[in-house]
């Protein structure tokens, strides 16, 4: 018998261009993520540490009190449940409002459709912060005429005020999702007898829930990190959110030359959004790469 030749395997080079581009990546994710892991390193050096040392100097010991010192000391714990209180009020509240809105202008033809998804896309490109002065005036006027009190120093209020300036974003967003699902699920379910929420509730939010992930991921970055609304309706400490208790710590600290406390405060701040992006990462990018697309 002829025994076959085997041709002597080819070793797979790869171009060099790919090899640029995931250099490019390493470098840039090297970028990020060095300034994380040195705040990290700085909060849990002891007070001496931070004197005569230099600033990439590892700590002598590992110094955990200065977590305990932010969290009860500093009120990071209070201004950390007020945060997690008004951004779960607010991610509620934009979900409430986006989703019906976006179903309306993505599946209904009625008169003025045009009009209505013009005007809630032109608030995109509003700065809220250039109406934070008007909004609060007007709050606190009407609270007098109306005999309200508690309207400007309310964490609901707050949340309700976050949700509303995000609304334009979410429906933006939905309504270009919303555009690449198929209509026959939702006329299935009519024809079962099912009404227009239920087809919503029970049928397309299910479907479109990478679109809503993306829709939360957005938010809850934007809502805990928020400074200047909450800095001007937020005249109680008690009512602080984490932001607004962060400038505090920085001037605090500074002056007491803390910065194991400082520093801590910092990565108390930052470990739920990089928990959270890191839960959802996957569900955001295929959110994005299908309402980007189909939109």
């Amino acid at each position: 018998m002829s025994q076959t030749k085997q041709k002597p395997l080819r070793r797979r080079l790869i171009p060099w261009s790919q090899c640029g581009f995931t250099a490019l990546l390493f470098a840039l994710a090297l970028i990020i993520l060095l300034p994380l892991v040195w705040v990290f390193v700085q909060s849990v050096k002891p007070k001496s540490d931070f004197f005569g040392a230099t600033a990439w100097a590892m700590p002598s010991r590992v110094a955990l009190e200065n977590f305990s010192n932010a969290w009860v000391t500093a009120h990071m714990g209070q201004y950390f449940f007020n945060t997690i209180l008004v951004t779960v009020m607010a991610m509620v509240f934009v979900l409430l409002l986006s989703v019906p809105c976006s179903y309306a202008l993505s599946r209904f033809h009625f008169r003025f459709n045009r009009i209505v998804a013009v005007v809630l896309m032109g608030g995109i490109f509003i700065n809220v912060n250039y109406i934070v002065v008007p909004i609060y005036t007007m709050l606190s006027q009407f609270g007098k005429a109306m005999g309200i009190k508690g309207l400007v120093d309310n964490l609901v209020v707050l949340a309700l005020i976050y949700a509303i300036t995000s609304v334009p974003f979410a429906v933006y967003l939905l309504s270009g999702y919303l555009t690449s699902l198929q209509k026959e699920y939702e006329e299935a379910a009519r024809i079962d007898g099912c009404g227009y929420f239920g087809t919503l509730f029970r049928i397309v939010m299910p479907l479109m829930s990478p679109s809503i992930i993306t829709v939360m991921v957005f938010n809850f970055l934007k809502f805990w990190n928020e400074y200047l609304i909450g800095i001007t309706f937020l005249t109680d400490t008690e009512h602080w959110t984490i932001s607004i208790g962060l400038l505090n710590i920085m001037e605090v600290e500074r002056v007491a030359n803390d910065y194991g406390r400082l520093y801590a405060g910092l990565t108390i701040a930052m470990l739920p959004t990089i928990l959270f992006y890191c839960l959802v990462q996957n569900q955001l990018t295929k959110g994005i790469t299908v309402g980007g697309i189909k939109g």
